[in-house]
C-alpha cells in the first residue's frame, strides 16, 4: 500500500444551511437546473508544508422548482492538510490543491447526503465536480486580476 505524502489532518465545518423544498413533487419532470457555486483558498503555514484549505459550495434550483427536494443548500469546511517533512516542493505542488479539494468536496458530499435523507424526495447527491477545471478558472481569474492591477499601476506611472 502506499500512502500518500499529503495527509489530512483533521476539518472544521463551519457552515451548513439546508432549504427543503416544500413544493417537491416527484412526478414533475425531470431537470437538472440549477446554480451551483464553488469557492476555496488555499493557505499555506509560514514555515512548514501544511495547509489551511477552506471550501464552500452554494447550490440553489433553477427553473423547475418543484423537481428538486431542496431549495438551497449552503456549505462550508475547512480542511487542515499536512505533508511530510522533506516531501519534494514539485510533488506538494502537484497534490494542492487537486487532492486536498477532492478530498473535501467528498466529506461535504457525505455530509449533505446525511443530512438531507429526511427532506421531502430524499437524500440529495451532490454531483461530481472537476476540480482540475476549478482551479484552472480560478487561477485565471487571479492571474487576470493581477494584470489588471499591473495595467492600472502602468498607467498611473505613466
Amino acid at each position: 500500500m502506499v500512502i500518500s505524502p499529503l495527509q489530512l489532518k483533521s476539518f472544521d465545518l463551519i457552515q451548513l444551511s439546508i432549504e427543503a423544498n416544500e413544493n417537491f413533487d416527484p412526478d414533475s419532470p425531470f431537470s437538472n437546473e440549477y446554480s451551483f457555486e464553488v469557492a476555496f483558498d488555499v493557505l499555506k503555514a509560514a514555515n512548514k508544508p501544511s495547509f489551511k484549505i477552506p471550501l464552500s459550495i452554494k447550490f440553489k434550483i433553477g427553473k423547475n422548482k418543484k423537481r428538486c427536494n431542496i431549495k438551497r443548500l449552503e456549505i462550508k469546511v475547512i480542511g487542515y492538510f499536512e505533508f511530510d517533512e522533506g516531501t519534494p516542493k514539485d510533488i506538494i505542488q502537484q497534490l494542492v490543491p487537486y487532492n486536498s479539494l477532492a478530498m473535501l468536496y467528498g466529506m461535504i458530499r457525505g455530509i449533505v447526503s446525511d443530512a438531507t435523507g429526511n427532506t421531502p424526495g430524499g437524500t440529495l447527491i451532490l454531483p461530481t465536480l472537476n476540480f482540475f477545471e476549478i482551479v484552472k478558472d480560478k487561477v485565471e481569474a487571479v492571474h487576470n486580476k493581477v494584470l489588471q492591477k499591473t495595467d492600472i499601476t502602468d498607467k498611473q506611472s505613466n
